[in-house]
């Protein structure tokens, strides 16, 4: 059995209703719970497995679609995106990996991640935001060998006197 607290922060959990399944932060890694786990007759959430990666605090989580999970690691500026082998089941740990990592992603303590759903089904957008102001844009697709990547689209600054 697998139960550990949500990490206590804005964002450090969400729903995905296509695979009716919740990531949440605990600690330094992602955790994936089944709110309606049957037991016998009885409807009991459960954990059903954790992503590994991150080595500090993770403060937020997020699906961008029921294949890909987003991950921030706050002090360590890392990004990490989880991505599930299309067509497994969701409720496998097998079915998941860490598909993109970017270290360093900012200059300072990550604490601000969303989600935007593009124009088209496949596109795949987040921004993130740092403590020192910078909020960045990512896009994300396939590259030639078929693997995703997210790129930096747009960098702004925020709170600085230039």
């Amino acid at each position: 059995m697998i139960a550990a607290n949500s990490n206590t922060i804005f964002k450090a959990m969400e729903y995905q209703e296509e695979v009716r399944l919740v990531a949440y932060a605990a600690s330094n890694s992602v955790l994936i719970l089944d709110p309606y786990h049957k037991t016998g007759s009885l409807e009991t959430p459960k954990v059903l497995f954790c992503l590994n990666g991150h080595t500090t605090r993770i403060n937020a989580v997020q699906w961008l679609n029921p294949n890909l999970i987003v991950s921030i690691g706050g002090d360590e500026m890392v990004i990490i995106v989880w991505e599930r082998k299309q067509g497994s089941d969701a409720k496998s740990p097998e079915s998941w990996r860490e598909a993109w990592k970017m270290k360093d992603a900012h200059p300072t303590t990550i604490n601000y991640l969303t989600s935007y759903k593009g124009t088209s089904g496949d596109d795949l957008y987040f921004t993130t935001m740092c403590s020192s102001g910078v909020l960045k844009l990512w896009v994300g697709s396939n590259d030639e060998n078929d693997q995703l990547t997210f790129t930096l689209k747009s960098e702004l600054l925020f709170g600085r006197n230039l």
